[in-house]
């Protein structure tokens, strides 16, 4: 009671520059009121191969004359979200392969959460953190790290209502191998860590 299970697939064909045609399958299955209640569950198990992405959609098409590799991927996710009273939240542990058709394996782990409590009737504190992780076959680990401390504004206090207006502070910082590894966009120049204030909107329709 209070499951439901949703089967995604995707087939692509075509011609393409580098890989090949490919085939994606996903697996959802969202539990409400998981062991408690309030407490809701998802659990994502997902495949696809070549020019298939994990989201049903093309992965790596060629684009403005460049070949773009195809790959093998698989994912596996787990997400719990929540709300008890003024506490709500959601966190998230993922794990990733991907062997593109041209390129080393790589592969990804993340682990992380944002939880928010209401302060007021259209207040609410929101603090996230996250931990990315990949390895590449004969490469050092990249690792990036992030933390946010927010202020958020919306029609009530609860965690998934929309719009939400934030005004926030981030902190991130990565290790050397992530720096080489995007020396062209936040690594420039060997940097490490970076700080960054701001406001966002969020709406959905």
């Amino acid at each position: 009671p209070g499951g439901r299970l949703t089967l995604t697939g995707a087939t692509v064909n075509g011609r393409f520059g580098i890989g090949q045609n490919g085939n994606a399958l996903g697996l959802l299955h969202n539990q409400a009121d998981f062991l408690v209640s309030g407490l809701n569950n998802s659990l994502f198990v997902q495949t696809s191969s070549g020019h298939a992405g994990l989201d049903g959609k093309f992965y790596g098409l060629d684009n403005a004359g460049v070949a773009q590799a195809g790959a093998k991927q698989t994912r596996i996710a787990e997400v719990i979200d929540w709300q008890i009273g003024a506490f709500g939240g959601q966190a998230l542990a993922s794990y990733q392969t991907v062997a593109p058709d041209n390129a080393a394996k790589y592969k990804d782990t993340s682990v992380g959460g944002r939880v928010s409590y209401g302060v007021a009737r259209n207040v609410k504190v929101l603090v996230d953190v996250g931990i990315t992780a990949r390895a590449i076959d004969g490469q050092a680990t990249q690792r990036l790290n992030k933390g946010t401390l927010a202020l958020a504004f919306s029609p009530d206090n609860k965690f998934w209502t929309r719009p939400e207006f934030r005004v926030y502070l981030s902190r991130f910082n990565w290790n050397s191998p992530a720096a080489a590894a995007n020396a062209a966009t936040f690594g420039a120049g060997g940097r490490t860590s970076a700080t960054t204030v701001g406001a966002q909107v969020e709406y959905w329709w």
